[in-house]
C-alpha cells in the first residue's frame, strides 16, 4: 500500500485551494432551490450550463451556476437510483411503486419512458449506463427480503428487453455499485460482502475479482479507465478508500488513501487528478491524487433530526473541474468553487 509521506505533506501545506460556497441558497423565493425530499443523484450537463438532480418522484433541472430552477419532470415512479447518459440529455433510473421498473427520462422531451416495466418483486439498488449508451445494468434484490443475495441484469435500451443475467460464485451479498468499462466490454460489480468483480460481457463470465477488507458502498472508474476508486461503507483501518489499477490485485498493489470513515459516494475530477467523496456526518472531502494530499474537508449541511442515517450524500465535479456539487440527506445542494492555480513549495 502507499503510505502518506509526512514531509511531503508539510511541503505541500501551502497548496492554495479556494473554496467558495456559491449560489444555491436554500429558498425557492430567493431564486435558488431546495428539494422536498432527500436527493438520490446529481449530474452536470457536458457544457456545465445546467445541473440535474433527483428526489422522490421528481427530476429537477437547475441553471448553473446561478442555481435557478429551470423546470421539473414528474416521474411515474420513485427515483431510487439513477445514472445519466454521457450527454446528460437522458437519465436512466429505477424505482418501485405501481409504475415501478427501469425508466429513461428524456430532458428534451420532458417525459420518462419505461425500459423494463416490471422487476417482478425486485428492488433496484444501483444502475449504470454503458458508455456507448446501448445498455443499462442494474443490481437488484427481492423486495422486503432479509436475504441479501442480488442479481445483476443487463438490458438492451433499443429493444427494451433483458439481454442476460450475470452470475458468479464470488458475487455474494447485496450489489451496491456498478460501473461499465470504457470499452463497453466489461462491467465492474461491487457488493456489501466486500467483493469487487469484473465481468466480461462477451462471454458473460468473471474476468477479474478482488476482495476488500469491508463492505463496498461505491466504485468509480477514473476518466482514463485505468484505475478504479473503491469506497467502503464501514470505518475500516488503515483505510476505507482505495485506488486500484484495473488489472491489479488487492491489497499488495492498491493505493490506500488516508481516510477511515464511512463512504457514501465517489467522483473523479475530469482530469483524474482529484477525487471527491461524501461521508457520514454530512461531509465532503477532496483528495489530490497527484500530490497525495487531502485538500478539502467541509460540512455539506448542518445535521438535523430529519436527516436519515444510512442514505448519505452524492457529489460530482463540473465538466471543467472548477466546481464541486454535493447534497443528499439534508435535501439541498451546495456548490464549491475549487481553484487549484496556486502550488507553492
Amino acid at each position: 500500500m502507499v503510505a502518506i509521506n509526512r514531509a511531503r505533506l508539510t511541503a505541500l501545506s501551502v497548496f492554495v485551494v479556494l473554496i467558495v460556497v456559491v449560489t444555491f441558497v436554500v429558498s425557492r423565493r430567493s431564486g435558488a432551490f431546495t428539494h422536498d425530499s432527500r436527493i438520490t443523484f446529481v449530474a452536470f450537463s457536458p457544457d456545465g450550463s445546467f445541473l440535474v438532480s433527483g428526489s422522490a418522484r421528481n427530476i429537477h433541472v437547475l441553471g448553473f451556476p446561478e442555481g435557478t430552477l429551470l423546470w421539473d419532470l414528474r416521474t411515474r415512479c420513485t427515483v431510487d437510483c439513477a445514472d445519466p447518459f454521457r450527454d446528460s440529455s437522458r437519465i436512466a433510473f429505477a424505482g418501485v411503486g405501481a409504475n415501478g421498473g427501469v425508466h429513461i427520462a428524456s430532458l428534451k422531451e420532458r417525459r420518462d419512458e419505461v425500459v423494463l416495466p416490471n422487476l417482478e418483486g425486485l428492488a433496484c439498488n444501483c444502475i449504470a449506463v454503458s458508455p456507448d449508451e446501448s445498455s443499462i445494468a442494474i443490481g437488484c434484490a427481492p423486495l422486503g427480503s432479509v436475504d441479501k443475495s442480488s442479481q445483476v441484469k443487463v438490458l438492451r435500451i433499443a429493444t427494451k428487453t433483458e439481454l442476460f443475467e450475470l452470475r458468479s460464485p464470488e458475487v455474494t451479498g447485496r450489489v451496491t455499485s456498478l460501473a461499465f468499462a470504457n470499452d463497453n466490454l466489461g462491467l465492474w460489480c461491487a457488493s456489501d460482502s466486500g467483493q469487487l468483480t469484473k465481468f466480461d460481457l462477451l462471454d458473460r463470465r468473471k474476468a477479474h475479482s478482488v476482495k476488500l477488507p469491508g463492505p463496498i458502498a461505491r466504485i468509480a472508474l477514473s476518466p482514463s479507465g485505468k484505475e478504479i476508486a473503491i469506497g467502503l461503507s464501514s470505518p475500516v483501518r488503515p483505510s476505507s478508500l482505495y485506488i486500484l489499477k484495473t488489472n491489479e490485485t488487492f491489497p499488495e498493489e492498491a493505493q490506500a488513501l488516508n481516510y477511515s470513515g464511512i463512504i457514501h459516494d465517489l467522483s473523479y475530477s475530469p482530469s483524474g487528478d482529484l477525487i471527491a467523496w461524501t461521508a457520514n456526518l454530512g461531509k465532503v472531502f477532496v483528495f489530490d491524487l497527484k500530490n497525495n494530499v487531502r485538500l478539502l474537508e467541509v460540512e455539506i449541511a448542518k445535521q438535523t433530526s430529519d436527516v436519515r442515517a444510512g442514505f448519505g450524500d452524492y457529489c460530482r465535479f463540473s465538466p471543467d473541474g472548477g466546481h464541486l456539487v454535493a447534497g443528499g440527506d439534508a435535501k439541498c445542494l451546495r456548490v464549491w468553487k475549487v481553484n487549484e492555480s496556486g502550488i507553492h513549495k
